[in-house]
């Protein structure tokens, strides 16, 4: 089948149409979704090879030779902006007078050369000023909602995308985060979602989040906002207090130590004192190893996330838990969860070109939700596993359940 002439996308009311074809004029048509019919239409030149267009909720962009011209909905022409021999220019957003642009930096040309760093820029439409200028994260996806412009925060700790089968104790296993940027170029610490997922987009005023549960897709919609924060309570954190986040290494007694046996010692990891970009008083991630120094016997504990309250907890916790089926080498598999009590799942990952399982545990403690890991799926190493999990869930003397 033929591919199409057309390029195109949505703004907030509009479809946006690029009529591109070798040897006629381009045209920009933008058409009522209602009835179909054609609100305005700007011819943009003849037809040039490598013509794009980019479409956000407010703005249309059109780059013909390296040049980025923006419209608005309405067919005004708001901005001309030439990109360097070396970068992209795409329209993020218009509000106020101001066009706000993201640029793409590449190594060489952005057809082959590998993408190096991305900056934001806030132009006035009248007179083509940059009023001010924001490093952006890689990941870019930016939008802007009533206030500020929102983005996917690349920092460790942030979720950023379906980590689920990721395997380790790294900091990788908290909630996902956005940065936001408000009109006059402020932006705040990275903000953490009420769950592990991946960052969907804007529609209106809402974040969309996507995560997977144990009985399907989840989609979260997030508002953002406003709220008072001070040095002990950093947004980073969700407004929990630094000292809320206990010592990893303190949450496995002498006691247990000694019941496991083999003469466990801790070894806390320092860099984990360190929440997307926050630091901690005491380390988030702590190893246990033997004398002996065997990778077999070592399992670790981590602190993933301190939540406003219990029932957050457990809603953030159930979306990091690897459910459904990963696919791997032509094969489906799945993670074998277990659930032996409210609030702790055990389960297995396949890792490797050999396919070795590797046991990991989550746990729901209060408002914390914590993680054990190991190197292997040995039967000795599997109960080591469900009984730390078991002995860090909180109330179980209260219903009389056996810890062991």
């Amino acid at each position: 089948m033929p591919s199409s002439r057309y390029n195109g996308g949505t703004t907030a009311h509009r479809i946006v149409l690029l009529d591109s074809c070798p040897g006629r004029t381009e045209e920009l048509e933008v058409v009522d979704p209602e009835d179909g019919d054609t609100v305005w239409k700007k011819k943009t030149g003849p037809w040039r090879d490598g013509i794009q267009l980019s479409v956000v909720r407010d703005a249309i962009g059109v780059t013909v030779d390296k040049e980025l011209r923006v419209f608005a909905e309405s067919g005004e022409e708001l901005l001309r902006r030439k990109a360097g021999r070396t970068s992209e220019l795409w329209p993020v957003a218009e509000a106020r007078g101001v066009v706000y642009l993201s640029e793409s930096h590449y190594d060489g040309e952005p057809d082959s050369g590998a993408l190096r760093s991305r900056t934001l820029h806030a132009v006035r439409s009248d007179t083509g000023k940059t009023l001010w200028k924001r490093s952006q994260e890689l990941l870019g996806g930016d939008e802007l909602s009533s206030e500020v412009i929102v983005g996917s925060a690349d920092v460790a700790g942030a979720y950023a995308g379906d980590l689920r089968w990721s395997v380790g104790d790294a900091r990788l296993r908290g909630p996902g985060a956005s940065s936001l940027t408000d009109l006059a170029g402020r932006r705040s610490a990275p903000v953490p979602w009420p769950v592990a997922g991946t960052y969907v987009g804007m529609s209106g005023e809402l974040l969309i989040v996507r995560s997977e549960e144990r009985d399907g897709t989840r989609y979260t919609a997030l508002r953002p906002g406003h709220r008072g924060v001070d040095a002990e309570h950093p947004v980073a954190l969700g407004g929990a207090n630094r000292t809320d986040w206990p010592d990893a290494c303190g949450l496995v007694g002498a006691g247990l130590l000694s019941e496991l046996g083999r003469g466990y010692v801790k070894l806390p990891v320092e860099s984990s004192r360190t929440v997307l970009g926050t630091k901690l008083p005491r380390p988030s991630v702590c190893r246990f190893a033997t004398p002996s120094g065997s990778d077999e016997d070592i399992f670790s504990v981590t602190v993933r996330w301190v939540a406003p309250d219990a029932k957050a907890a457990r809603t953030y916790a159930t979306s990091a838990i690897p459910w459904g089926c990963k696919s791997w080498l032509g094969k489906c598999y799945t993670a074998e969860v277990t659930q032996p009590r409210r609030g702790v799942h055990l389960y297995t990952y396949r890792v490797g070109l050999k396919d070795e399982l590797v046991a990991h545990a989550t746990v729901v403690s209060g408002r914390h939700v914590l993680g054990i890991s190991a190197g292997n799926d040995k039967p000795r190493t599997r109960q080591l596993i469900r009984r730390v999990a078991m002995q860090l869930s909180p109330d179980l003397a209260d219903q009389g359940v056996d810890r062991k």
